[in-house]
C-alpha cells in the first residue's frame, strides 16, 4: 500500500468504528482526494506507515484500542505494542477464548444477566481486563446479548461505546464459528460435570 492508500484506509477504519459507515460494504473506500492528502501536515506519518509490514492491522488494532487515535500516534512505540498484543490474541484466537472462558461463571446464562442496572459478569470481566475485546465481541455476537444489554443498559456511559465496538469489530475479526462454538460448549459441559 502506498501512503495515500494507507491514509484512505485509516479514514475508513476510523469512520467504521465511530459512525454508521460500513467498511466491508464500501470495501474500505472513502471519498477523499490525493490533493487533500498532499495538504495534510501529518502526511509523513502515512509515509512511515507505508513501510510497515501490516499497516492495516496496525490501524485496526490501535483504533480498536482508542477510537480517537490520531495518525501521529500510529507511528509510536506504544502503537507497536498495541498491535503486537492484538496480533497475539487474534492469531491464537481459539487459545485466547479457551483461556478467558475460565474467568466466567460456570452457569453460562449468569454471565449475561443484567440485574438492577448492574453490569453483567461478562462485561465486568472485560472492564477488569480478564476477558479480551475479542472474547467479548464473539460471545456478544453468538448469544445476541449485546442487543439485550442495549435495552437494559440504555444511556449507560460505560456500555454504549463498548456496544458500538462489539457491533463493528466482527468486520475485522475472522474466526471459525464452529470451532469457537465447540470450545465454548465443551468448556461449560466439562465444568458442569
Amino acid at each position: 500500500m502506498n501512503s495515500f492508500e494507507i491514509y484512505q484506509d485509516y479514514l475508513a477504519v476510523k469512520k467504521h468504528f465511530t459512525t454508521d459507515y460500513n467498511y466491508a460494504l464500501y470495501n474500505g473506500k472513502v471519498n477523499v482526494s490525493v490533493k487533500t492528502f498532499e495538504q495534510r501536515h501529518d502526511r509523513y506519518c502515512f509515509e512511515k506507515l507505508s513501510r510497515h509490514y501490516d499497516p492495516h492491522g496496525l490501524i485496526v488494532s490501535n483504533l480498536l484500542n482508542d477510537q480517537k487515535s490520531y495518525s501521529r500516534t500510529l507511528t509510536s512505540e506504544r502503537a507497536e505494542k498495541v498491535y503486537a498484543a492484538w496480533k497475539r490474541r487474534t492469531q491464537n484466537l481459539l487459545v485466547t477464548i479457551k483461556n478467558e472462558l475460565n474467568y466466567l461463571d460456570m452457569s453460562f446464562n449468569d454471565n449475561f444477566i443484567v440485574k438492577d442496572n448492574v453490569h453483567p459478569t461478562l462485561l465486568k470481566l472485560y472492564l477488569g481486563k480478564k476477558v479480551s475485546l475479542e472474547t467479548l465481541t464473539i460471545l456478544c455476537s453468538l448469544t445476541g446479548c449485546g442487543l439485550k444489554w442495549d435495552e437494559q443498559l440504555h444511556n449507560d456511559y460505560v456500555w454504549e461505546p463498548i456496544s458500538l465496538i462489539t457491533k463493528k469489530y466482527p468486520t475485522f475479526l475472522k474466526y471459525d464459528t464452529a470451532k469457537v462454538k465447540e470450545a465454548i460448549f465443551s468448556h461449560f459441559i466439562e465444568n458442569a460435570a
